[in-house]
């Protein structure tokens, strides 16, 4: 994928100076700007594209240079296809940066690293940042760590942090600057990586260089960064005069008493197009060439031709390396040499680096364009490249079984290339079985890894060479079918698992029917099925339960108690999950059992009782943090919010949202990050800034609507149509009630969208409306065993609008009013229509003291003191609620309030029907 070949203060990356930089101006005068800017403090992204061949390596070089002595550089390139690990870069960037030994011992590694600890990163032997960084390089070096305890993802998530953090000390050490080359054969976890990097170093001096061909799939720089400055820079051919002043300088370089021609000159320019690379190899060829015109027309021909003149000794490193791909150790090309019974000699390395056409530099080499590479590869013939490929496998099983991606990657070209040629000496007979097992491998690992992509990627691979075994067929479904899941693509996940279902009934395979079903269930779950999610999680767990397969039944238990969670019944969620907590305990699945006590914590949520929710939260995110689980801590933490936010302490939640809102940003989470963007639309909302709450709405609504996450929309419709209903855009509003309650159709006995649609209704003021809505919703509740305190207040608002003050009082004696400041404010309104001013009086005064009192628990709180100062004859009183009343309408700007807070200072005054606030209006009136 990509490979690091140094940080130092100078710059470590070798660069053909014999080679004059010519032309360019305007695009480095740009680039040079940049510098400018990052050295000033600020942080950046350049992009530079164009085709192969078009100088983007040689200016970004030239960039680099600039900076060479004051910053530290670290230079990447990516190559065409996998690694040995994801972290291959790294473990070079940090054996190159600290001189260690990738085979040399532990203690030898951490001593060279405590070395220049001080110097980069600021920080002293025994620090426990130090430590921290300390086990994250053991563990890459493959060494001896406290991560070892992790299971892959958990490994993933604390190194990708560490990463991320020694760079920002490098950062705050003095200006950085990270320059990756071939961006576009970047594999998308690494690419995330870079962002996660971008966005960490933000305020500091930092600089990203990348180089890519044009590719209308690679979005780069990615969108989200908000970097102060984000260039992208396009690279077209050289002009005419610039392109005559390179192939003049070349000419002069190769024979300095050689005057070339102009019409020879022209005659090159001509062909080689205005590409920088071209036009260099054309004009060193030119030299050794009696006849223009017998020169290659084409890069890759000139490029094949110059390959064809080399000695073999030498052309044979150009072949192994080829296949080999675009970078490995030095110790790779004297292995596969060995295999291959030829004699690899390091001085016929240092020939082809005087060349240009490879560099190398410490334990690494890497070809110097990628186009020679592709060039070299495409000209060994199929069965050369199957033979070096099966060659290259074996290798990598016996020396390096660990890294089983570039294993897979091997395996299976040799064995596309058999399905293709037929029978190949020297390539095992079974290699495509060996390849399809090392396939299914890897994909297991990018899925442990949260690499989908490339699990998918990885898995087709395995399909289309057509396992011979069943079994394996479906195990690669499985994978994909999980992975597509964690994609949230439904439709892919479900055809996948439909595959395994039907190939495991015919083969009486019950392993793989339960694991087939267990994804369908979650298919149903995810897109609000839940008949079907039930019938298939069921049927899971009965196959594991006659399996006595724990850990299977297990998970079966657990997806079929959260299926419950969202529309279904409470109750029996917490019977499933409870079973499946006793045996991830039993089993000493930690991970298991982190992600039960979260599902138990959703379940105490949509109870209701936030106690428990909470006590439950932490015990997960305790769990998730010791397995260094990420992505399970920011999901405990971002349902820590929601219970900040339910309990009123909207002070803690937002602070939490923004934090959560923050790190799921810089990670690229885009679910995560949309849910606190939800959650903050409803702090901005209950604290009166309605504006701000309508704008934090419409990005996480849109943002749901992208990713196609129905529960997300619904979520973030509760919020956004309740600003707009007190900005007064009525019209919008209705179009979004309706949308939420087809919304709520889709999700079982949920009642989030209908009782969003109920809460907009009672606002303004349509109380027949809000009445049929909630009395649904309370029936939904009541199905689902959740909480309908805060629907019952919505009824008894509703019926005072109605005027019906007997049935509001029966429904709000029914409500703990204690900490609850809006049934509070909603029984000081009921008493005070029902005659009790005393009492009304007394409970609104409660709740203008309340902690965590929202703007519109206020707002019905003080209109109880409007109505109970008036139905006893206190005009004083009732001047004083209404002063009160009307000043909260002005500064919220909330126009049903401002409607209402008119009728209460003119109450005599002839209006027509209004078009908001009736039902407020029929309270005044009694």
């Amino acid at each position: 994928s990509w490979l690091v070949t140094g940080a130092t203060a100078a710059g470590t990356r070798p660069v053909r100076w014999d080679v004059p930089f010519i032309g360019r101006h305007s695009e480095r005068a740009i680039l040079d700007a940049a510098v400018d800017l990052v050295r000033a403090g600020h942080s950046g992204v350049v992009s530079i594209v164009g085709e192969a061949g078009s100088g983007k390596t040689r200016l970004a070089d030239e960039v680099v240079e600039r900076v060479t002595g004051e910053a530290i550089v670290l230079s990447t390139a990516c190559a065409p296809y996998g690694e040995p690990s994801v972290w291959t870069p790294v473990v070079t960037a940090l054996t190159n940066l600290f001189d260690i030994d990738p085979e040399g011992p532990s203690e030898q590694a951490r001593l060279a690293v405590e070395a220049r600890a001080d110097e980069l990163w600021g920080l002293s032997p025994g620090a426990p940042e130090m430590e921290r960084f300390l086990s994250a390089i053991a563990y890459l070096l493959g060494h001896p760590s406290d991560l070892d305890r992790l299971d892959a993802a958990g490994a993933r998530d604390v190194v990708a942090g560490a990463i991320a953090d020694m760079m920002r000390r490098h950062a705050q050490t003095r200006m950085t600057v990270l320059w990756v080359d071939n961006l576009q054969w970047a594999e998308p976890m690494l690419r995330d990586l870079l962002a996660v990097v971008v966005r960490s170093l933000a305020d500091l001096p930092f600089l990203l260089v990348t180089a890519q061909r044009p590719d209308d799939d690679l979005v780069w720089p990615p969108p989200l960064l908000d970097r102060p400055l984000l260039l992208r820079v396009p690279l077209g051919p050289l002009g005419r005069s610039d392109a005559v002043a390179l192939v003049q300088a070349i000419a002069e370089r190769d024979e300095p008493d050689a005057t070339l021609s102009d019409e020879a000159c022209a005659g090159l320019v001509d062909r080689g197009g205005g590409n920088p690379l071209f036009l260099v190899e054309l004009a060193a060829m030119a030299a050794q060439c009696a006849d223009a015109a017998e020169l290659p027309g084409t890069l890759r021909a000139l490029i094949a031709a110059r390959l064809d003149q080399l000695p073999t000794p030498l052309r044979a490193i150009v072949d192994n390396a080829a296949v080999l791909g675009a970078s490995d150790y030095v110790d790779a090309l004297d292995a596969f040499a060995t295999g291959m019974g030829q004699d690899f000699q390091p001085a016929d390395l240092d020939e082809l680096v005087s060349l240009g056409l490879l560099e190398v530099e410490g334990r690494w080499w890497r070809f110097r364009s990628d186009v020679v590479r592709e060039v070299a590869y495409q000209t060994l013939t199929k069965r050369v490249r199957a033979q070096r490929h099966a060659g290259t496998a074996k290798f990598l099983g016996t020396k390096r079984p660990h890294q089983v991606e570039e294993l897979a990657h091997h395996a299976a070209a040799a064995a596309e290339l058999v399905a293709e040629l037929g029978r190949v000496e020297g390539v095992p007979s079974d290699i495509t079985e060996r390849a399809v097992d090392a396939l299914l491998a890897a994909a297991r690992g990018a899925l442990e890894t949260g690499r989908f992509d490339d699990a998918n990627r990885l898995v087709g691979r395995g399909l289309d060479l057509h396992p011979t075994s069943a079994t394996t067929e479906r195990e690669l479904l499985l994978v994909r079918s999980s992975s597509e899941l964690d994609q949230r693509d439904t439709a892919s996940a479900r055809a996948d698992a439909d595959r395994v279902l039907e190939g495991a009934m015919t083969d009486a395979d019950l392993v793989h029917e339960g694991e087939a079903r267990i994804r369908l269930g979650t298919v149903g779950r995810m897109e609000g099925n839940l008949d079907v999610g039930r019938v298939e999680l069921d049927r899971a767990v009965e196959l594991f339960r006659e399996l006595g397969d724990r850990p299977r039944l297990a998970q079966a238990l657990r997806a079929r108690g959260f299926s419950e969670v969202f529309g279904g019944t409470l109750s029996v969620a917490k019977e499933y999950i409870d079973q499946a907590l006793v045996m991830f305990k039993e089993l000493d699945d930690e991970r298991g059992h982190a992600w039960a006590h979260h599902d138990l914590a959703w379940v105490a949520f949509m109870t209701g009782d936030f106690t428990d929710a909470e006590l439950q939260m932490e015990d997960a995110a305790q769990r998730f943090e010791a397995l260094g689980d990420r992505v399970g801590v920011h999901w405990a933490q971002g349902l820590k919010a929601f219970v900040l936010y339910f309990q009123r302490r909207f002070d803690e939640a937002e602070e939490l949202a923004t934090v959560l809102e923050a790190e799921a940003r810089r990670w690229g989470d885009t679910w995560a990050r949309l849910m606190m963007v939800s959650l903050l639309s409803n702090l901005r909302l209950w604290t009166g800034r309605v504006a701000e709450a309508e704008q934090f709405g419409e990005r996480a609504l849109a943002g749901f609507r992208e990713i196609g996450d129905r529960f997300g929309m619904t979520q973030a419709l509760a919020s956004l149509n309740r600003a707009r209903a007190a900005l007064g855009k009525v019209a919008e509003v209705r179009r979004g009630a309706e949308e939420a309650i087809a919304l709520g159709r889709t999700f079982g006995e949920l009642v989030l969208g209908w009782q969003g649609a109920a809460g907009v209704a009672m606002h303004l003021g349509d109380a027949e409306q809000a009445l049929n809505l909630i009395d649904q919703v309370l029936e939904r509740h009541r199905a689902a065993g959740s909480s309908d305190a805060e629907a019952t207040v919505v009824r008894a608002l509703a019926l005072c609008q109605l005027q019906r003050a007997e049935e509001a009082m029966e429904a709000i004696v029914a409500i703990d009013v204690d900490d609850f400041p809006f049934a509070r404010s909603a029984r000081a309104l009921v008493m005070a229509m029902a005659g009790d001013p005393i009492d009304a009086v007394t409970d609104a005064e409660i709740v203008e003291k309340e902690r965590g009192a929202s703007y519109f628990d206020i707002a019905i709180a003080r209109l109880a003191g409007v109505v109970a100062a008036t139905r006893s004859g206190d005009e004083a009183g009732r001047q004083q609620w209404a002063e009160r009343f009307a000043a909260l309408a002005s500064t919220v700007g909330d126009v049903v309030l401002v409607t209402i807070a008119q009728a209460i200072a003119e109450p005599d005054t002839d209006r027509a029907e209004p078009a908001l606030a009736t039902g407020w209006l029929r309270i005044l009136d009694t």
